[in-house]
């Protein structure tokens, strides 16, 4: 995984004893920083997955039983929900077995549409949970090509917060973010276009 600069402080804030919320836009790489992050996650739901959210609509109870049948341990446990506002009663079982036990399980729950989730009245989990958003590539994470880099970059990375990344996504001028953004997938793909241009017939 190419390294975010939210990632290290997501890191600290996940170990806290609270229901974990991150929220973004589709495609700004929210799966895969978790995904990396809790690697060793004693369950994890995809909601992404069509079968496995007919599953959970049809009986929302099945998500607080599979995580009641997780061993007690030391160490909580825990319970990756990623698209979790594709069933809105994920919040619900979270609130309640959180409420149980603060200990026993560490739910984090990811999705792109926290409005969605408003507009339906679900629960936010009012006082539980820590709210994270993702957002697309800052200049940190994508610096400017070197004929561009003046120098005051830097003052666009949020203060106090900086760091140096083991990697970086490929560099980019400002046309070029301006024509196709900054999503990560999508700036992973300007060195194919970059080729294909080169490649092209004359």
């Amino acid at each position: 995984m190419i390294d975010r600069w939210y990632c290290s402080a997501l890191e600290r804030q996940l170990r806290k004893p609270f229901v974990h919320v991150l929220f973004g836009a589709r495609q700004t790489g929210k799966t895969t920083l978790l995904e990396h992050l809790l690697d060793r996650a004693s369950l994890h739901i995809n909601l992404a997955d069509p079968e496995e959210r007919t599953r959970l609509l049809a009986e929302p109870g099945l998500f607080r039983k599979e995580c009641e049948a997780l061993p007690v341990r030391s160490t909580p446990s825990i319970v990756f929900v990623d698209e979790a506002q594709a069933v809105p009663a994920v919040f619900d079982v979270a609130q309640w077995l959180y409420d149980r036990d603060r200990t026993r399980w560490r739910f984090v729950l990811c999705g792109s549409s926290a409005r969605k989730l408003r507009r339906t009245g679900a629960n936010l989990l009012p006082g539980r949970c820590m709210l994270h958003r993702l957002f697309p590539l800052i200049l940190t994470e994508r610096p400017p090509r070197a004929a561009d880099r003046s120098g005051h970059h830097a003052a666009l990375v949020p203060p106090g917060r900086s760091r140096r990344l083991r990697s970086t996504f490929p560099p980019a001028d400002l046309e070029e973010r301006l024509a196709y953004g900054d999503l990560p997938g999508v700036s992973c793909s300007s060195m194919k276009r970059t080729a294909a241009r080169f490649s092209a017939p004359t």
